[in-house]
């Protein structure tokens, strides 16, 4: 039995490749009018972040590949991220900020304890 190589253009040579560069048209490509490669390679840059890092994959039960950092928050307001002129949505949990306020209190009372002379171990009981 002799081997035969796959013709081109066949079918199912390998469906995850076909998938994603399905993927990359219709959700990306086929939404803009692109001049030039400049315009191309901005689009497809833009995508391949927010697919690799922001959007969920169904074929391994909803994970992120390579999550963002905005997702390890778990307390705090969703917020939108929006790429390619909001074509391309990711929610996340902003995490909550330290106000000014809140830092210079903290400073001020960083600076007593220096100034007390109060051990690390006696720092936390302040």
């Amino acid at each position: 039995m002799a081997d035969h190589p796959p013709k081109p253009h066949s079918p199912n040579l390998n469906a995850f490749a076909e998938r994603f560069v399905k993927s990359v048209k219709t959700e990306g490509l086929e939404q803009f009018v692109l001049f030039g490669e400049n315009s191309l390679r901005h689009v497809i840059r833009e995508y391949l972040a927010h697919y690799h890092a922001e959007r969920n994959h169904q074929g391994i039960e909803n994970v992120v590949p390579f999550p963002d950092r905005r997702l390890e928050a778990r307390n705090g307001t969703i917020i939108k991220a929006e790429r390619l002129g909001g074509l391309l949505n990711f929610y996340h949990r902003q995490a909550p900020e330290r106000g000014h306020q809140a830092m210079l209190v903290a400073r001020r009372h960083s600076a007593a304890v220096e100034f007390a002379g109060l051990s690390p171990t006696d720092w936390m009981l302040v």
